[in-house]
């Protein structure tokens, strides 16, 4: 019966004394995304947030999307996979739809968008029942009549 004591004693023992708290730290980080517009201002074209209050030409509306590529990472014995991991986004670079948007509305025969602004974005993915980050630019396509 003493033993059956000491064993319970040793075992409460180490069971309070392996309890802990054990913390998971996201560490501070920063980011800076910078669009540099220099190169279709050398080319005329203008993108501004803002209104354009000199004379123009309505041209039409601007509204572009890039989904991001999506990679899921499987556990496999052989070739048979067994276990999914979680899916990473493969990042968007910004530029390709400021690009993007240059070209559309050049086309059209616009030489500025105004009222420009890029948003975040999403879009459900039924098949792999996920959500796919997306980066959304928005703007008025013009014509600015430049004398």
């Amino acid at each position: 019966m003493k033993r059956i004591g000491l064993f319970f004693l040793f075992l409460s023992c180490h069971v309070i004394t392996s309890c802990g708290t054990q913390y998971r730290v996201i560490e501070k980080e920063s980011q800076s995304l910078v669009f540099d517009f220099r190169k279709y201002t050398n080319l005329g074209f203008m993108f501004t947030p803002e209104k354009y209050t000199k004379e123009y030409e309505s041209i039409g509306l601007i509204d572009l999307v890039i989904y991001t590529k999506m990679v899921q990472a499987q556990k496999t014995i052989g070739e048979k996979p067994v276990l999914n991991l979680g899916w990473t986004p493969i990042p968007i670079n910004p530029n390709e739809l400021i690009e993007m948007a240059y070209r559309e509305a050049t086309s059209m025969g616009a030489n500025a968008i105004t009222g420009f602004q890029i948003k975040n974005t999403s879009k459900f993915n039924p098949i792999h029942k996920i959500d796919v980050p997306g980066v959304r630019l928005v703007g008025f396509a013009i014509k600015r009549k430049i004398r």
